[in-house]
């Protein structure tokens, strides 16, 4: 018997492996006759965060960081993103992309600060979330002031926050 490696045929990733009855000659007999995804060169033991990968013109195997539907943060944005092999962000295993990060942002009013490598405080994001937080407040008491609690309905509300115009 001889062991048989099966790897991805776009990304070289590690898939499965089982064994093959050996001809007379030593040549393993496979049931897919030349199949590219197929290597007799023994795969590595996995490792937590890694995923194998094999090199066909080296013909050896080699650990690549495994990002794969795990959740990252836009830098610039902050915006969560799930990595998945094949797309523009993340097209192969290896690290995390450049203008993402695994941080996540612990506050709305922060930015990613590259020089220390994590987010910090936004002074100017921070007084802009208390103005727009301090003026809906205000409109809701303008409406409660002229109205019981249940007298307020959501076209109130909507009118309240600038998102319907007055009839």
């Amino acid at each position: 018997m001889a062991r048989i490696y099966r790897y991805h045929p776009e990304t070289g990733a590690y898939l499965s492996e089982y064994d093959a009855k050996v001809r007379e000659d030593g040549s393993p007999i496979l049931p897919e006759t030349g199949h590219q995804s197929l290597t007799g060169v023994p795969a590595p033991e996995p490792q937590k965060g890694y995923m194998r990968v094999f090199d066909r013109a080296a013909q050896s195997w080699r650990y690549e960081e495994n990002h794969h539907k795990h959740t990252v943060y836009d830098k610039e944005t902050g915006v969560a993103v799930v990595l998945k092999i094949g797309k523009t962000s993340y097209p192969k295993y290896g690290p995390i992309p450049e203008g993402y990060t695994a941080k996540k942002p612990p506050s709305r009013h922060v930015k990613f600060d590259r020089r220390v490598g994590d987010w910090v405080e936004d002074e100017t994001l921070k007084a802009q979330e208390q103005r727009r937080v301090s003026a809906e407040e205000g409109a809701f008491r303008r409406i409660a002031g002229a109205k019981s609690d249940a007298e307020i309905t959501a076209a109130d509300v909507a009118l309240a926050l600038g998102l319907r115009k007055p009839s």
